[in-house]
Order: structure tokens, then C-alpha cells, then sequence
């Protein structure tokens, strides 16, 4: 299905050891740094919060709550693997974080060479590939959650395993790599409760990964959500005791609440913890009621009244209107919490706030994410565009659209983090085809790029079934036409232009040289127009087809002048039926080719447009007009207007027969 990756060369295995060991210091010397001067930012806002205090009463108390060494506390429904790695991390280093922070930074390294293997996976050079890795090593935003106990990176870190496992090597081949699959995917959710909204894709991603049978797919899929279900299922026990519900997370209900409510809609009780736990001098938690069994019978109950009461058109208005804030937010040093991109983050970790600089930073910031996000548009159009690679990125771009839409606005880019897998495949993709207009053999490809006529009259070709002997007049021996007929048959080409190296030289203004009845079938693909005496040329060619043999024809109709060397004529339906006719030809179909007014209109603006340009235009605004047609044809018939699609074709295909 992808691309296969040719081995690594010396120099760039070389390179890429060098960037990962170099990466890998400067984190954990980072990390040293962090917690010896600033300490504090290891975990200040409520979600570090709250996994501290639960990684502690996991240590102390072994019971799963945030209240502070107390047996009596409401036991807590976050999910718990991040608090149990926390809790982990303290009993190495006696509670303070640091071990958590080196593991991540361990992690970062890790998700570093996968995103490697990926991108070559996909098809990005290996300059490339090495450029984005580094990248992502050292992005921002992704080094700073590494720097907090917060839960991106161990989550990041998840989502790559999986996809790794997916798509690199064997894939998920047998029973054991299935279920070892669906743990993962239970880890996940365990870590990450709006992991959720991956999940289906993720197992879409399986079904479509391999090329084995239906039934055998269907069973590798059922394995994995059997063993996800089996991980998940002592914890979602755990919680029917305790509340009555089969839940993974109150989660999900308290970032509905956060974006949707407000104090007139929701019980002042839901805003009032039941301690406040003050951390770090001026931090305090005082939301973290919401996520225990003691709030959870409110939670549902404000939830329930806020949805029977919501317009759903302006909350999925409000919900596109966050997109923007996930690529160009605004960063802000607020409690080390962030919300968005800005490169000042990091620095504000050493030096103190500069106006100037913070300003100057986030141009650069948007000016680097405005370039990710053209070239991931373009290396998204380009998998799309190729069976090997379709059917492996669509579950993957299915994952990033989902995170856009689904949560709630609440954390914006924190959700997008482990999805910068998917964002920098596209984008490796897109920057490589790019990199190869520099190559004069894909620019002249570029220039020969199949307009919508060329395309519809190869996917119409494709239909037909030829056998025996075929005569091309006005063709070449590189035609790709000819490649679009099924059948076994032998072709000869006939031109007045060498270079198209035909198998005879003749000029088509003249008598054919050939006897009556020579062939099984004759083409005329996009030639009759530019022939004057094109009425000799048809009796000609009906006089060199056997009995019973076809004549197939293709000619433009709303189509820009091409003179090679001069363009005579255009021809419409009524023509081509009255020609045949005379001449003695039975049309069995003609088929209308490109039709819709937009396809017209972006023919005659794609053949003047730059290379570079056209070759975008390709893989995207072809797609759009397509679509524009068939919607303006759908609109017209709803509103019940005159408007036949047909009437406005870019050309048309003739099959007929001889008597």
C-alpha cells in the first residue's frame, strides 16, 4: 500500500544517530536545568496538580484520589496510567518530577526516530526527512510539554507507537500483533481520555493497512477492539461501582460544561471544591471537583440540561471557529499553561519577557506554522491523490480533522500534539514534490499533466475492449491513451511527426497507405481537428476497417485552441452523429466528456498557468471544480431549472462500427 523506503544510506543513518544522541542531551540538560532553577514549572497549573496529588495518595495511601493524606477522600475518575507513571517517577527520585521529566525527554527521542522511519515510509527524501525530525525534536511547544508533568507527551508518544506498529514492518499480520494492538489502544484511552475520538480510526487504519480477505481483516479488527476492551475493562468496572455508569473519565463532561456553561446555567456547587490545595505559593487547584465520584451525579445532570437547551448549529459554529487558535493561537507564559503557538515559551524560561522580542518571535512563529500548513495542505492532496498511499492517510488525516473539532476549545493545541505525526507526514510529502520541480524530467511531466478532457477520456477509453490489429492514425508510440484499453491487440501508429517515432510516416491530409480492410479497429484520438480534409481521413478510415470492425474517436469541443500544427475544427454531438452517419458508421454511444460549466472555465485558465502553479492546481482545484459541477448540476435540477451538463462538454467520444 506505501511506498517502500530503500535502505538508509551510510551518511544519513550516520546523521540521523548524531541528531537523536544530540537531541537527547540537550533535552535532559534542559530538563537538569528546569528543575534546578525553576523547579516550580514542573507542575503548576490543575492538571499537573492533580496527578501529583494522585501519584502521592497511589504511594501513600494506595487508594486513587486527589484529597491530600486522607483516607476519606471521593475517589477520583481521571483516567490513571499519567499518575501512575508520576507515582512511579517518585519512587525513584523521591517525589520531585525530575525522573518523569527524563523519561519524557527518553520518549521525545524515541517518537523522533519513528517520525523518521514514517516519513521515509511515505515516500519524503531522506534530506527531507532528517530536516522535519530535527524539526520536531526541537519544536517548541512539544519540548515544552516534555519539560511539565503534564500528559502530551507520554500520550504523543502512544499515538506514534500505534501508528508505527500499523504501518511499519509486518504490520498487524497475526493474532499476537492484533492483540498486543489493542492493549495499546487501551493505554491510550487510559492515558488520554479524547483518545477516544482516535480509536475508531486507528482500527480503520488496521482494516485498511493489509491486503488480506475481507473475513481475515474483519478478525484482526475484532481482536484488537477485544483486547482494548479487556484493558480498559478493570478500570471501567472499577468506576460502574463507584458511580453507577460505565465510564473511562468525567472528562469528557467537564470540558462540555467548560466550553458550554456559565453561571447561570451551571449550580454554583459545581464551581466550589471541596478543599483548595494552594502548590507553589500562589497556584491552586480549585476545580478539580468536577472529576471525583462525590460531583459526578451533578456533573451528568448539568451536562443533560445544557445540551437539551443548546443550539447545535452555534455549537458547531463555535467549534470551527476554534480551528484557527489550534495552528496560529496565541502562547502565553500564563502559570506555564499554554494555549497555542508562540516561540517565546521557551525563552521565558531563561530570560525575562521582552515586548519587542515576543513580538518579533511570533511573526516567525506564524510565519513557520503558515508554511507547515501549505505544505501539509499539498502533501495531503498528494497521498490522497495516489492509490499506494490513500487508503493509509485517510484514517490518519480522519484522527487530525477529528482533534480539530472535538475538543470543545478547551485545550486547543494540547490535543494537537500527538497528532504532529500526521502534520509532518503531509508536510514532508508536500515539501518533496515541491523540491522535485527542480528535477527537469518531473517538470516536463508537470507540463503534460493530464487536463480533465485527457482524464476523462482515459477513464472513459478504459471501458472499451479492443482485440487483433489497431491502426492509431495521428498517434505516437508513448500515447497513454492507448495504455487505457483492455483487450489483446497490437497497435500501429501512424504520423507526420518524427518525434513521435511512429511505426509509418505519413501525413493524414493525404490518402492512407494502406489496403482495404486492413485492420481490426482504427483510432482517432484527438486528431480530426487538426485536419482540414478531416472528411477524407474518416472515409479513409472506415475503408481500412474490416466488417464489423470499431472506430473510436475522440475530439475537444469547449476546448482552448492547440494548433499542432494548425486547429480546423470543433465538433458537437449532431455533427459527429451526422459524419458518421454519411460515411457509413453505426454509432453505438457517444459520450459527453468534462461536462459542467466550471470544468470549462478551469481548462481554459489551467493551460496559462506557471508550472509550479498547475502542478498545485492538479492535485487540488481540479478536485474542487469537479465537485462545483456536481453541485451546481444538483441545484439546478432541485430548483428545477434548464440546465443539461452535457451541453457544455469539453469534448466527446465516439464508438462506432463499421456496416
Amino acid at each position: 500500500m506505501l511506498e517502500s523506503s530503500s535502505p538508509l544510506r551510510p551518511r544519513t543513518r550516520h546523521w540521523l544517530l548524531i541528531l537523536l544522541s544530540a537531541a537527547l542531551v540537550i533535552h535532559i540538560l534542559s530538563a537538569s536545568g528546569i528543575y534546578l532553577f525553576r523547579p516550580q514549572s514542573i507542575s503548576t497549573t490543575p492538571d499537573p496538580l492533580d496527578y501529583r496529588l494522585a501519584a502521592l495518595n497511589m504511594i501513600q495511601y494506595h487508594i486513587f484520589s486527589l484529597e491530600p493524606a486522607s483516607f476519606h477522600a471521593p475517589q477520583l475518575l481521571r483516567t490513571p496510567i499519567y499518575p501512575a507513571i508520576v507515582a512511579a517517577g517518585y519512587l525513584i527520585d523521591g517525589e520531585s518530577g525530575y525522573a518523569v521529566i527524563v523519561l519524557q525527554s527518553v520518549l521525545l527521542i524515541i517518537m523522533g526516530w519513528l517520525l523518521f522511519k514514517l516519513l521515509m515510509r511515505f515516500g519524503v527524501t531522506e534530506n527531507v526527512s532528517l530536516a522535519l525530525t530535527a524539526f520536531s525534536l526541537f519544536e517548541p511547544l512539544q519540548w515544552l510539554y516534555s519539560l511539565q508533568t503534564m500528559t502530551e507527551t507520554v500520550a504523543s508518544f502512544l499515538v506514534i507507537l500505534l501508528l508505527a506498529g500499523a504501518l511499519l514492518g509486518k504490520g498487524i499480520s497475526d493474532f499476537w500483533r492484533a492483540a498486543l494492538f489493542g492493549v495499546g489502544l487501551g493505554l491510550l484511552y487510559l492515558e488520554k481520555p479524547s483518545a477516544s475520538m482516535w480509536i475508531p480510526f486507528l482500527l480503520v487504519l488496521v482494516f485498511l493497512r493489509v491486503t488480506d480477505p475481507w473475513r481475515t481483516r474483519f478478525l484482526r479488527v475484532g481482536i484488537a477492539l477485544l483486547f482494548m476492551l479487556l484493558t480498559l475493562s478493570p478500570w471501567v468496572l472499577r468506576n460502574y461501582e463507584l458511580t453507577g455508569h460505565a465510564i473511562v473519565s468525567s472528562s469528557g463532561p467537564y470540558n462540555l460544561i467548560y466550553f458550554l456553561g456559565t453561571p447561570a446555567t451551571v449550580p454554583d456547587a459545581y464551581y466550589e471544591p471541596l478543599t483548595v490545595n494552594t502548590y507553589n505559593g500562589n497556584h491552586t487547584n480549585d476545580t478539580w471537583y468536577a472529576y471525583t465520584v462525590q460531583a459526578y451525579p451533578m456533573l451528568l445532570s448539568t451536562e443533560h440540561t445544557l445540551l437539551a437547551h443548546e443550539n447545535y448549529a452555534s455549537f458547531i459554529g463555535q467549534q470551527i471557529a476554534c480551528v484557527p487558535s489550534v495552528w496560529f493561537g496565541n502562547i502565553k507564559l500564563q502559570d506555564q499553561e499554554s494555549y497555542g503557538h508562540e516561540y517565546p515559551l521557551i525563552a521565558d524560561f531563561v530570560l525575562h519577557p521582552n515586548a519587542k522580542r515576543d513580538a518579533l518571535i511570533a511573526v516567525l512563529d506564524t510565519f513557520i506554522w503558515s508554511i507547515m500548513l501549505l505544505l501539509f495542505v499539498l502533501g495531503s492532496l498528494v497521498l490522497l491523490s495516489k492509490k499506494k498511499t490513500r487508503w493509509a492517510y485517510l484514517p490518519l488525516l480522519g484522527m487530525l480533522l477529528a482533534t480539530l473539532f472535538i475538543n470543545f476549545c478547551a485545550s486547543w493545541v494540547r490535543v494537537l500534539l500527538p497528532m504532529y505525526p500526521v502534520i509532518f507526514i503531509a508536510a514532508g510529502v508536500g515539501l518533496t514534490a515541491l523540491l522535485q520541480l527542480r528535477d527537469p524530467q518531473v517538470r516536463a511531466r508537470i507540463r503534460s499533466t493530464p487536463s480533465l478532457l485527457r482524464r476523462a477520456e482515459y477513464e472513459t477509453l478504459s471501458t472499451i475492449e479492443l482485440s487483433g490489429s489497431v491502426v492509431d492514425l495521428g498517434g505516437e508510440m508513448r500515447a497513454g491513451y492507448a495504455e487505457q484499453f483492455k483487450g489483446d491487440f497490437s497497435v500501429t501508429t501512424v504520423n507526420m511527426d518524427t518525434e513521435t517515432v511512429p511505426d509509418v510516416f505519413h501525413d493524414l491530409e493525404q490518402p492512407l497507405p494502406f489496403p482495404d480492410a486492413s485492420f481490426d479497429h482504427a483510432l482517432l484520438i484527438n486528431v480530426l481537428e487538426h485536419i482540414y480534409e478531416h472528411r477524407q481521413l474518416l472515409e479513409e478510415t472506415v475503408r481500412i476497417v474490416k466488417p464489423s470492425g470499431s472506430v473510436i474517436i475522440a475530439v475537444p469541443f469547449l476546448f482552448p485552441i492547440h494548433p499542432s500544427p494548425k486547429d480546423f475544427w470543433r465538433y458537437s454531438r449532431q455533427t459527429l452523429e451526422a459524419e458518421c452517419k454519411n460515411i457509413g458508421l453505426i454509432v453505438e454511444k457517444i459520450v459527453p466528456l468534462g461536462t459542467g460549466v466550471f470544468s470549462v472555465r478551469y481548462v481554459l485558465l489551467d493551460r496559462l498557468l506557471p508550472a509550479p502553479i498547475r502542478f498545485l492546481s492538479h492535485y487540488s482545484l481540479r478536485y474542487v471544480t469537479l465537485l462545483l459541477d456536481r453541485l451546481f448540476t444538483a441545484t439546478a435540477h432541485a430548483l428545477h431549472k434548464r440546465y443539461d451538463p452535457a451541453e457544455y462538454a469539453l469534448g466527446y467520444i465516439v464508438h462506432a462500427r463499421k456496416v
